[in-house]
């Protein structure tokens, strides 16, 4: 893999690490570098035929507070689509939102609606909020903030490959990209 700038794609990796570190409740982020968007995954445990009803009626109630979110601060996001699908007695949601009109504001708001939504269900991974790198939870909220806020980042086609994985595993974060 070759890195035409290695600044770029370490601000991405740092922002996606920083979202992980930040938000327990996120499982994974992918990036689509052809769609430029955002897949933030939610895992909840124990979902069962009984439980879809009150899975399906809590999404709803979840775009219905982003809609309002987005009336609010009289914004628009270009896309926002979610996808459910099931795995064994565990839900897998994949939020799929724009970079461009993404803040973390907007980040924050969300994953709070998931963790209130589905409190007993939603897997977490326990982080403390202290990375092994002497960093801390504030340093990668500043992370997010300032480079979702500056929306300066784009990728060079033969950089990468279109898609950044970045995935929690036994408390580290791991960082996966695909040859196109």
């Amino acid at each position: 893999m070759r890195y035409q700038n290695n600044e770029e794609l370490a601000d991405y990796v740092n922002l996606f690490v920083s979202i992980l570190i930040c938000f327990p409740e996120v499982g994974t982020i992918k990036f689509d570098k052809d769609s430029q968007d955002l897949f933030f995954t939610f895992i909840l445990k124990k979902i069962g035929t009984s439980e879809r009803k009150a899975l399906d009626f809590g999404l709803v109630r979840i775009d219905m507070a982003l809609a309002q979110y987005h009336r609010m601060k009289k914004t628009t996001p270009y896309r926002y689509q979610v996808n459910v699908h099931s795995l064994g007695d565990h839900a897998v949601i994949e939020v799929k939102r724009d970079i461009q009109t993404i803040t973390r504001e907007e980040i924050s708001f969300l994953v709070e609606l998931y963790r209130t939504e589905f409190n007993e269900h939603l897997v977490m991974e326990c982080v403390e909020h202290e990375d092994p790198l002497g960093g801390d939870w504030y340093e990668h909220s500043n992370v997010v903030e300032s480079v979702v806020e500056t929306k300066r980042i784009t990728f060079d086609e033969k950089s990468i490959g279109n898609r950044i994985v970045v995935c929690r595993e036994a408390g580290k974060v791991l960082v996966f990209s695909n040859p196109q």
